[in-house]
């Protein structure tokens, strides 16, 4: 990550381009570049319109008796951007702080921005421009901020929010979402809406306003100082903007009769960029969010102000040299950074994990434990995480030196475990070993704004087709099993991926997604292009890849597919007449791919392997899920690989009896009752043995180390 220079990103579309380590940081933990007085390139000019009204009564009647020598002033001090709002949109600017006016005198509804006077183009216009650019990037994100409203009645106001509803429709975001990329992403929305009036509190897609901070200074250097002060009483909890931009005062302006603005701002920017460079995102005090300035096409703003990014995905530690570990000593975590949880900061000196019974499976510094902080409490080993744990892990004698970036779930370090697991389960068959799997793999990446798959009911397209602004919040809250990209999930020990492929009706393209009642807006092809990526880099890591499903695929289709999918993986593929593989042999053939495809097709292709059985119990209770599970294990496993789902199912009538519960809800409160039947569990070759256990959210739920331990009962009974 450290070569990645993200001051060199398309602008265009940079939010898209980011690392997928940043797709769940919130974004006002970001740090975004925004324009000061974005619509200011087209003030009317004509000598018929009139000062605003905010102006000195003065200056409005010196307008008045000598305009040719007071206009002239007006516009080289009024304008603050000379780039049209797409252009600051290419050029990467993403919060654009828009001050709305009805004209006096003015008869018609038309609204319009202004500052100094009022502009050429309407409210409208602009609306609809940035919407037609959101068209063609939809997964970058705007902070749209109207305020300063002047001349605007309630009649007036209610009009605008009819325009900012009609204009970016489904693509606005409530207040109730959470605002990270991935969130954003997966439901449609790229467009936040502040709106600086009460009725901001009346309207669910209105997010209040959001602070500038305004340093109303003309010199850099008492602009930084002004900044370095309020930085010093901490940032405001969700946005807010750092306006770099300077104010001339009227004995500036006397005594620089011949310069504008954009020459104040020209020979400002070197010291005002260099003090930008030295900021850092995030959610500590001292941090910024939003930047704005003035000009933004100048001297690099953007790129800079997107380049701070980088510093979040640089918070990752080295471990140091180890000291002497007892014999008890399994882990030592020192030297923990500032944990922030809610309002929760504290500094942790030193922690020593000791070795517990289910650890012995795995060699020294590959731990799958999780440290739990509360305040007045102790770090302590835990089913769950509570939020980012930063720490330095000393790794015992004899393991490898790694690296461990902030994390927003569980601290373990097994995305190596197969590796690294003793000898003697080398020549285990996959099928008898304990392998942890992820339910609905791709579902963390569902695109709200597709069409439901034909598969679904009637009557529930019905229902979706005209109440779709109900229907959608709900398929998304129940559809999303998995919150953890495909490489995450890797990296967290995951090895067996239920992905489900489909073709969208009437897509003329070859394109394939994968789905849970709706299509996500990541292709099929692509994310497994990271997947062996993945595999390239971890050469003794095994996945098993179960594609099924595939609904509207055609023979073509299918058979396009399967080329692709020969061509990504190579030599990687595991070819099925090898019904028993161990990771001895596939290390031998360097193959690391067991490809299961659920289809005819399969049966022609040495490299496909057949279906893999999958026990669901489709019920939303742990006990139900346990009961059925039981009862198949009482009738004997199957022979060859097998899933065991963990997985819960809600009915309709449960979802509309429980209005604000969710999957994930649903799953945590039944989470301690499966663990704890897991921990009974055993793989192997016996008639009750299990193989692969898969669930639900694997990331913030502890489900793999929990199978990777499974596998010390083979080690006991050898």
């Amino acid at each position: 990550m450290s070569s990645l220079s993200l001051e060199e990103l398309p602008m265009e579309s940079w939010m898209s381009h980011l690392p997928c380590a940043l797709w769940d940081t919130p974004l006002y933990h970001l740090a975004i570049p925004g324009s000061h007085n974005a619509v200011t390139y087209c003030l009317d000019m004509d000598d018929g319109s009139p000062v605003d009204l905010t102006q000195p009564d003065l200056l409005q009647k010196l307008d008045r008796f000598m305009k040719p020598l007071i206009r002239p002033f007006v516009y080289k001090w009024a304008v603050t951007q000379d780039y049209n709002i797409k252009q600051q949109l290419d050029s990467g600017v993403r919060y654009c702080d828009l001050r709305i006016a009805h004209r006096p005198n003015d008869n018609s509804t038309d609204l319009y921005f202004y500052h100094g006077v009022y502009t050429t183009l309407t409210v409208e216009t602009v609306l609809l421009e940035i919407r037609e650019w959101l068209d063609a990037r939809p997964r970058e994100v705007l902070i749209l901020s109207f305020s300063h409203f002047l001349g605007l009645s309630q009649e007036l106001h209610s009009l605008l929010l009819s325009t900012i509803r009609s204009v970016f429709s489904s693509r606005l975001c409530p207040k109730t979402e959470p605002l990270t990329l991935r969130n954003l992403w997966s439901l449609g929305h790229s467009v936040i809406v502040s709106y600086e009036h009460n009725l901001s509190s009346c309207h669910a897609e209105l997010w209040p306003h959001i602070p500038y901070w305004w340093a109303n200074k003309c010199r850099a250097d008492a602009l930084i100082q002004e900044f370095e002060d309020r930085k010093q009483h901490g940032r405001p909890g969700g946005f807010f903007v750092t306006g770099i931009n300077l104010t001339e005062d009227l004995k500036y302006i006397c005594t620089h009769p011949t310069e504008s603005l954009k020459d104040l701002v020209t020979s400002t920017y070197p010291a005002l960029l260099g003090w930008v460079r030295e900021q850092t995102p995030g959610c500590r005090p001292g941090s910024l969010n939003i930047i704005a300035g003035d000009f933004v096409s100048e001297s690099r703003f953007v790129p800079t102000v997107v380049a701070l990014n980088e510093k979040l995905l640089k918070r990752s530690l080295d471990f140091v040299a180890p000291p002497p570990l007892t014999s008890q000593t399994l882990l030592s975590v020192s030297h923990v950074v500032w944990i922030d949880h809610l309002n929760f900061r504290k500094r942790i000196d030193h922690v020593t994990i000791t070795r517990s019974p289910d650890l012995d499976l795995l060699k020294p510094g590959v731990v799958p434990v999780q440290l739990w902080f509360r305040p007045g409490l102790s770090p302590v080993r835990s089913r769950f995480s509570s939020g980012p744990v930063p720490v330095q892990l000393r790794s015992g004698p004899g393991s490898a030196l790694v690296r461990s970036r902030f994390s927003s779930g569980p601290v373990p370090v097994v995305m190596d475990w197969m590796s690294r697991l003793p000898e003697p389960l080398w020549d285990v068959p996959l099928p008898q070993l304990a392998i942890p799997g992820s339910h609905d793999t791709m579902s963390y990446s569902l695109d709200v704004s597709s069409p439901l798959l034909p598969s679904e009911s009637d009557a529930f397209r019905l229902l979706d087709a005209v109440c779709c602004c109900v229907t959608r919040p709900i398929i998304f809250r129940w559809a999303t099993t998995q919150d953890k990209s495909i490489e995450d999930q890797l990296s967290l020990g995951i090895r067996f991926f239920d992905l489900r492929v489909a073709h969208k009706p009437n897509d003329s393209s070859s394109e394939l997604r994968f789905t849970h009642v709706i299509y996500t807006h990541l292709i099929v092809l692509e994310t497994l292009a990271s997947v062996s990526s993945w595999l390239a880099a971890h050469p003794k890591e095994v996945v098993i890849l179960a594609c099924s499903h595939f609904e509207g695929l055609d023979e073509e289709l299918h058979r396009s597919f399967i080329l692709s999918l020969r061509k990504l993986f190579g030599s990687r593929l595991c070819p099925r007449k090898d019904s028993l593989p161990t990771l001895r042999g596939l290390w031998a053939r360097g193959q690391q791919v067991v490809l299961s495809y659920d289809c005819e097709s399969a049966e022609r292709e040495a490299e496909l392997w057949p279906a893999v059985p999958y026990w669901w119990a489709n019920q939303r209770t742990a006990s139900g899920v346990i009961g059925y599970l039981d009862r198949n294990k009482e009738r004997g496993r199957p022979d060859g690989f097998f899933v065991s789902g963990l997985n819960l199912t809600a009915d309709r009538f449960y979802i509309a009896e429980n209005p604000k519960e969710s999957l994930r809800t649903l799953t945590f409160r039944n989470w301690e009752a499966l663990r704890s039947w897991v921990e009974e569990q055993q793989p192997g070759a016996d008639p009750k043995s299990l193989n692969i256990i898969a669930g639900d959210f694997v990331g913030p739920l502890p489900l793999c180390p929990l199978v990777i331990a499974l596998n010390q009962k083979l080690l006991h009974r050898k």
